[in-house]
């Protein structure tokens, strides 16, 4: 799916469950996989995708984990 598509199913899902997180005080993280070697069928973009989707969210219970693990290339 293109990146338009997934930051909008991404919204969209985080948008129906930020509320419970928000009453909870419970913080939902996305967390980011590096965008030129990840998982295949997995959605992974690089730091403003996911900066973009939270903006979208505006939560303060919603956020971007950066894992500098993930967002290595690995060497590849």
């Amino acid at each position: 799916m293109s990146d338009e598509e997934g930051a909008k199913n991404t919204v969209a899902g985080l948008n129906r469950v930020k509320k419970i997180a928000e009453d909870h005080g419970v913080t939902i993280c996305i967390e980011l996989l590096n965008s030129k070697v990840g998982p295949p069928r997995l959605h992974v973009r690089p730091l403003a995708w996911g900066v973009q989707v939270v903006q979208a969210v505006n939560s303060p219970r919603v956020k971007v984990l950066y894992d500098i693990y993930h967002m290595q290339n690995h060497g590849r």
